[in-house]
């Protein structure tokens, strides 16, 4: 058995961005970040309004993880809009 094939499946399988530069090329985590776009606007919990004059609005960011069944394997990616935080 070739150990470096199976090191690079392993990694392809189990895939988690750390930026949307990397997500542009995966159209399932662009269709689950999607989905959680359309639950925050439809829950209320996110409003794209314009900030007042001199407010500066606080940052978000995309945050992707794998969901994996009891067995170890991938279950379905997921993809979280956040807050940045402050130091």
């Amino acid at each position: 058995m070739d150990v470096s094939y199976d090191c690079e499946l392993k990694l392809s399988t189990d895939f988690e961005p750390t930026s949307f530069k990397e997500v542009a090329s995966h159209d399932e985590r662009k269709e689950v970040m999607q989905k959680e776009y359309d639950a925050l606007i439809k829950n209320g919990t996110l409003k794209l309004v314009d900030p007042p004059l001199g407010i500066k609005p606080i940052g978000c960011k995309w945050v992707y993880k794998n969901k994996y069944k009891a067995d170890g394997s991938l279950d379905r990616p997921t993809a979280r809009l956040v807050a940045k935080g402050f130091a």
